[in-house]
């Protein structure tokens, strides 16, 4: 194994930092810095340790998942990895080959500048023997409660998360992935170690990037805390995607949240379809029934102008006035489009206009006032209201006017409080 060389030291503790630039420049170790995992995977694309200290708890990207990226990195893949950690007692993880070639606890500094300098030459010759499943240094420092308390917290949400069918992102200030559960890698296509670091929209597919950043424009220029982007399309999911400002102290991160609304948007179609069937059916239907009803309606009135009998012609041209208005209500249906529900003021105004046109009384004014919010009955009940309302004004120019006296008569809509129109 090659003699180590350059030393890469990442910790969020600025006075670590110090102390290991300090000791490691001094015994002749090219050292850089870098306080939290992003800053270490900027780093490493111009400078290539042979050598890295990571401690484990880091905002944005924590120290193990940081390890992980190292170790699939072609730059960083041969390069020894140390953790560095105050946590030893409290989560003594002796499985950390599977991330790292060492552990080192963060004992005091006067200890820990030996272990540091020991594991450098032992490791940089070879020898691993006295790191193998061993926390150097745990049998110096003390069990602390409320660390174990926030490891287990933290422990807890990752499962939390781990369940969840959302998927979370969260990104740095700069649009930075430093976080993604399994859903979010699973609906994304994508493994964590291949998202974290990389800048947003860009592990989203072309189509979409545009909109993402409209919205993520606006929660970084301080437009808005929160927003939404529906249904995007991902290949072969559609996804809801909502973003959150979150801000703790000095530290500012913005939560993503992806729902896979494949399934949900289908049934939605599927559901829009059968509709769109029915609507065009009852088109149809209403359609047909004008028809019939307009054939009816002429026919009644033909045969009222034949009959002799006064009584038979009354008869006749009182089954006109009825056929028609329920015509009227068909001619409404079908030409508004809607096929359930009728606008009331629309078929009174229809009503009036037809029972003054039969009777040619200019002696007689039919006027209707709409009210203030337009009223949308039912199909059923605009049949029985046409029915009464055509019967009421028929009497009306029939009886109510003898010897051709001028009059007026009106037809009002009213809603009563308790919302009950009359």
């Amino acid at each position: 194994m090659p003699s180590v060389k350059n030393i890469l030291v990442v910790d969020n503790n600025p006075i670590v930092l110090e102390f290991m630039s300090t000791i490691l420049e001094e015994s002749g170790y090219s050292v850089r810095t870098a306080d939290s995992g992003l800053a270490a995977l900027s780093i490493i694309g111009e400078f290539t340790p042979d050598l890295a200290f990571v401690d484990l708890i880091m905002p944005e990207i924590d120290g193990r998942r940081l390890c992980s990226l190292f170790r699939r990195d072609l730059r960083t893949r041969k390069c020894i990895i140390v953790v560095l950690s105050a946590i030893g007692a409290e989560d003594p993880d002796r499985e950390f080959a599977a991330y790292a070639d060492a552990y080192l606890a963060k004992v005091p500094f006067r200890i820990l500048r030996e272990n540091v300098l020991a594991a450098i030459r032992d490791l940089g010759g070879g020898n691993t023997a006295p790191y193998d499943q061993t926390i150097v240094g745990s049998d110096m420092i003390h069990h602390r409660e409320i660390t174990k308390e926030l490891l287990f917290a933290k422990k807890h949400m990752d499962v939390v998360l781990g369940m969840a069918h959302d998927g979370v992102l969260e990104l740095s200030g700069d649009r930075l992935v430093t976080y993604a559960s399994p859903s979010a890698c699973e609906i994304l296509g994508m493994h964590i170690d291949e998202l974290l670091g990389r800048p947003m929209p860009d592990v989203f597919p072309t189509n979409v990037r545009e909109q993402l950043s409209r919205g993520l424009d606006e929660i970084t220029g301080g437009v808005k805390t929160s927003g939404r982007c529906d249904e995007l399309p991902l290949d072969s999911r559609i996804v809801t995607v909502s973003f959150r400002s979150v801000t703790f102290d000095d530290y500012t991160s913005i939560l993503m949240i992806l729902r896979d609304v494949t399934e949900l948007v289908r049934d939605r179609r599927r559901v829009e379809s059968l509709l769109n069937d029915k609507t065009r059916l009852l088109r149809e239907i209403h359609h047909r029934v004008k028809n019939n009803l307009n054939a009816v309606s002429g026919l009644l009135y033909l045969h009222a102008g034949r009959v002799e009998s006064p009584e038979a012609s009354r008869a006749l041209n009182d089954a006109h006035g009825r056929v028609t208005t329920m015509l009227r209500i068909y001619e409404r249906l079908f030409d508004s489009g809607r096929s359930e529900h009728i606008e009331l003021s629309a078929l009174l105004r229809d009503i009036l206009d037809g029972v003054s046109g039969t009777f040619g009384a200019k002696n007689v004014r039919a006027v209707h006032t709409p009210s203030a919010h337009s009223t949308f009955v039912s199909t059923d009940v605009s049949v029985a209201i046409g029915l009464i309302v055509n019967e009421l004004v028929t009497n009306a120019y029939k009886y109510a006017f003898p010897d051709r006296r001028e009059g007026t008569v009106s037809v009002d809509i009213t809603r009563r409080p308790d919302g009950v129109v009359c």
